[in-house]
């Protein structure tokens, strides 16, 4: 481990206030949440302006931090309300916004610098040319695609120009971050817009078997701590928005104990951070993946989707509530879910009052049947009843005595000497100086230390400003009596008062808003010739998923080629870019786009922003985006057009209002997918099914594994068939499905993309 090696962060889930402080008591460096829109975690509580602000002013007279989480994709006729939310966003000054949408990156990087941008793992960046692409950008700090490789990892952190964070533990998604259509198939409700109804976790059938085929264990990173921290990873990340304090408070715990283990204790910490986790009721651990034997280990086909611990079944429902037969303890305010078998998600509730054979009881115990009281009237018969968590304190008193940081929050440095106090404090760009000379005594006992100077600096008398982050260092062991240290604080904030300049950050938040509603008032549909662009299959054996289109005028043939062949290609060809290439393949892919460039080929197709770096310096070059690359809204089309993209083709989610409204602010021409079976869901883990698969409703999905690429597809029964949009271009694709199939959906065209 190098001599400049920096702890890495440890960053917990805050679905509300109590988890957000529960997780810095327990020991984490920073909290991420939303506010009550566009944030990937809809279903949770989710914090309210004024619970954003009072977070931010604690973190920051502690010296944590605040990220706010803004990483959803965004309709067209959301753009105005996610412009002004951004703004309200900016006057909370969170430490960065954590982003997945194109255009809310170009909304953000050119309308409200201020905001440091962080890309989510929804945009699923996996190697180190998707990370230098998103520097390009403007971001800060990439969070990698959650299935990597620790060899990838590695690759990538050396490579890297930003920041990088993993995920280190918590429930996985089967699919390719930002790549699943699975939740919207089962009813408009995307996960990439934060509402999944977690469709991975039902019970499907193959043939005469049955199973939880995609259906992930919980990802546990402990033992690779260690390693992560020589990597030198900047920040680990802890998935669980929609858990409670209780997970907060034991998962929290046990990675600041491995995260804090010096070499020799490693070991042992290993063990005593593992029974702590063991209270966090979650599925069965899976490591991680630390090499591609590891998609193997992913999924356990027999095991239920549901997290927590098997408590008991429901033996009976009445008025009132209903009765469990308890195979395990329950405890009053313990928090229960009723699951049936297929998986679908059940009834969570707290349970508030318990009875056995009419005697209230505290604790139902293995063996005996009790009857809980709830007013829920969706309890399932025969459902299995699991404990999600119990109750701790909910720390009402002090989350009323948060400040609300209507003030202006000053950073500033405190250094104490033999001769007193300098006080350095950041006024934007400039710095101001304050000095106290004291002549401060050697301490017998109970020095003054850096954890008491913050903690008294922060209880600010200031009636219009606020403590923001506060340093301090103490250059010796010294006493001060109370009393002084108070007056010292007090001399401190007056003397700010007078002359730190007036907060302005509202007035250019709002001036930004301003500036940006001018710009998006003067977007206007640029006409353009329209295209039409047919997909199929001529070889299915192709080398890293390279797709060419020969164009005669206006209509675009496609064709999946094997590029270790030499096929004749004429000039006009187009060649879809493949989604997904591992660290390793890189070279490989760097080298085909160099061969088909060489042969006169200068139509590509971007589906992954990682290819951009690939081809930047190729001239001539007309560029188009195509699917997995989310498209949603008219600031995503100019943020991919100044990158050099042509064309671009509008993501298959969008109902047909919302894309002829981004078309008529499109700069550039929009295609649309009106024809073909699209990937409902795209995984390197290894699914433990073959050929069709059935759900509970009876739709039928086709699973089918690419060799070359190691990714597992599945893909539905129906096609999708969407009809003309006016002003688009078209593109129909028949490398999954066959002209005038009669089992067509307009997906969500036709309805509401929720």
């Amino acid at each position: 481990m190098n001599s400049n090696f920096t702890k890495p962060e440890l960053l917990a889930p805050a679905g509300n206030l109590v988890s957000a402080l529960t997780a810095f008591d327990a020991g984490a460096d920073a909290v991420y949440g939303g506010l009550k829109r566009f944030n990937a975690r809809e279903r949770t509580e989710n914090f309210s302006s004024e619970e954003m602000s009072k977070l931010i002013t604690y973190a920051r007279s502690n010296g944590r931090k605040v990220y706010i989480t803004f990483n959803t994709l965004i309709k067209e006729s959301e753009i105005i309300s996610a412009a002004e939310m951004l703004s309200e966003i900016t006057a909370l000054k969170p430490d960065a916004v954590i982003i997945q949408d194109m255009g809310v990156l170009h909304l953000i990087r050119e309308y409200f610098p201020s905001l440091a941008i962080h890309g989510s793992t929804q945009m699923g960046i996996h190697n180190s040319e998707g990370v230098k692409a998103a520097a390009s950008m403007g971001i800060k700090r990439v969070i990698l695609e959650r299935q990597v490789t620790m060899d990838e990892i590695r690759a990538i952190k050396s490579a890297s120009p930003i920041e990088i964070e993993l995920f280190i533990h918590g429930a996985l998604c089967c699919s390719l971050s930002g790549k699943c259509l699975f939740s919207s198939f089962h009813g408009g409700f995307s996960g990439n817009r934060g509402k999944c109804k977690q469709p991975c976790r039902y019970n499907y059938f193959n043939g005469p078997n049955e199973g939880y085929y995609f259906s992930t264990r919980d990802l546990c990173s402990l033992e690779l701590i260690p390693e992560l921290k020589r990597i030198g990873i900047a920040s680990l990340k802890i998935e669980g928005r929609l858990r409670k304090q209780d997970y907060v408070k034991n998962v929290v715990s046990a990675y600041r104990l491995m995260l804090d283990a010096v070499p020799e204790r490693e070991q042992s910490t290993l063990n005593e951070a593992m029974d702590l986790l063991e209270l966090s009721y979650g599925r069965e651990f899976f490591t991680g993946f630390t090499s591609d034997k590891s998609f193997s280990d992913l999924i356990r086909p027999e095991s239920s989707g549901v997290s927590g611990s098997l408590c008991g079944k429901v033996a009976s429902i009445a008025d009132g509530g209903f009765a469990v037969a308890l195979s395990r303890k329950l405890h009053l305010g313990d928090r229960i879910r009723i699951q049936s078998k297929s998986g679908k998600k059940g009834t969570a509730l707290t349970i508030t009052e318990m009875t056995v054979n009419g005697r209230h009881i505290t604790e139902g115990r293995s063996g005996e049947t009790c009857f809980i009281t709830t007013k829920d009237r969706e309890i399932l018969p025969d459902g299995f009843v699991y404990k999600i968590g119990e109750s701790i304190d909910e720390l009402t008193g002090r989350i009323s005595r948060l400040p609300l940081a209507l003030k202006r929050t000053i950073d500033f440095a405190v250094t104490v000497s033999k001769q007193g106090f300098n006080i350095q404090v950041k006024d934007g760009d400039s710095k101001l100086y304050w000095k106290k000379q004291i002549e401060l005594a050697q301490a017998q006992k109970h020095p003054l230390n850096e954890e008491k100077i913050r903690s008294e600096f922060a209880a600010a008398s200031s009636e219009i400003l606020a403590p923001g982050e506060i340093s301090a260092e103490v250059n010796g062991e010294f006493f001060i009596p109370l009393s002084i240290l108070k007056e010292v604080r007090r001399e401190f904030w007056k003397w700010a008062e007078e002359n730190v300049s007036k907060d302005k950050s509202g007035e250019m938040s709002r001036a930004c808003l301003e500036s940006f509603l001018q710009f998006y008032g003067g977007l206007n549909f640029t006409d353009c010739d329209r295209e039409k662009t047919t997909a199929t299959n001529l070889d299915p054996t192709a080398l890293t998923g390279l797709t060419t289109n020969e164009s005669p005028g206006n209509e675009i043939n496609s064709f999946v080629v094997n590029a270790a062949r030499h096929v004749p290609i004429s000039s006009s060809t187009e060649i879809i870019l493949p989604h997904f290439c591992p660290e390793s393949k890189l070279s490989e892919l760097r080298s085909k786009i160099a061969e088909a460039y060489g042969r006169g080929i200068r139509r590509f197709r971007v589906t992954s922003i990682f290819q951009l770096g690939l081809l930047k310096n190729l001239k001539d070059l007309k560029l188009s985006s195509s699917y997995p690359l989310p498209v949603t809204n008219s600031l995503s089309i100019c943020e991919l057009r100044k990158t050099g993209l042509t064309k671009v083709q509008a993501w298959p989610e969008l109902e047909e209002r919302e894309i002829e409204m981004m078309i008529a602010k499109s700069e550039i021409p929009v295609e649309i997918y009106r024809y073909g079976r699209l990937p409902l869901m795209m995984t390197r883990a290894a699914i433990p099914a073959s050929g069709e698969i059935r759900d509970t409703r009876g739709n039928r999905l086709a699973l089918k594994k690419d060799d070359l690429t190691g990714l597992a597809y599945v893909y539905s029964d129906f096609v999708i068939c969407i009809p003309e949009v006016s002003g688009s271009s078209d593109f129909f694709d028949f490398t999954n499905a066959s002209p005038g199939e009669k089992n067509t959906s307009y997906f969500n065209s036709k309805s509401v993309w929720e």
